[in-house]
């Protein structure tokens, strides 16, 4: 039980003191070591000429919001990305103008992607930290109850089950933290398939 104890404090510790550490400067819900950019900013990808104003409407050619669903979507393999973007290049018509839109189009829906799995990491953050405030809890309440002191709402019948629901929810918390390390490369395996994406269709111009 020591043992429990011991990690239970170091584990609600290490998520209340490190991760603000950590995110200095942003969301201190912020879990991942990679600072918080909101957006992929178009001129820190696109290498092609000046895209014009009007290419922001891309949806308003179907065969164009097509490729932009396809390309945009981690689904799709960067070789096939490939193939869609020479097509819409050899389609009739001016092609500044479909690549044009094809990028802003492209940027806008991996942006978007971007976005929801940043906010997905801020909310599975927020259910870490409450995991640890519920094992602080949890060991709080046992050590009392094994001091012999009154605790508000349990009983020292309740131990065993205290006892195993910490365990189970040191494990939990402990298995979320190891996975962390994965999911917050998502937005940067992001990052760089526009940037993959933007070079492709740029070399088509």
């Amino acid at each position: 039980m020591i043992a429990f104890m011991r990690l239970a404090s170091a584990v609600a510790l290490a998520l209340g003191l490190a991760m603000p550490a950590v995110a200095a400067g942003t969301d201190p819900n912020w879990p991942c070591i990679q600072v918080r950019n909101p957006q992929i900013a178009a001129t820190a990808i696109w290498g092609g000429p000046e895209i014009p104003a009007t290419a922001k409407e891309w949806w308003s050619e179907q065969d164009v919001a097509d490729a932009v669903r396809a390309i945009a979507s981690r689904r799709t393999p960067v070789e096939e990305t490939e193939k869609i973007i020479a097509r819409v290049a050899e389609a009739p018509g001016d092609k500044t103008m479909r690549l044009s839109k094809l990028f802003v189009g492209m940027l806008e829906r991996v942006n978007a992607e971007r976005d929801r799995v940043m906010n997905g990491l801020v909310r599975y953050a927020r259910k870490q930290q409450a995991f640890a405030r519920r094992i602080e809890q949890l060991g709080d309440q046992i050590a009392l109850v094994k001091a012999g002191k009154p605790v508000e709402g349990v009983k020292p019948e309740d131990l065993p089950k205290l006892e195993e629901e910490l365990k189970w929810t040191i494990r939990i918390f402990d298995e979320r933290n190891q996975s962390l390390t994965y999911v917050c490369e998502s937005p940067g395996l992001l990052e760089q398939r526009a940037f993959e994406l933007a070079r492709i269709i740029a070399e088509k111009l």
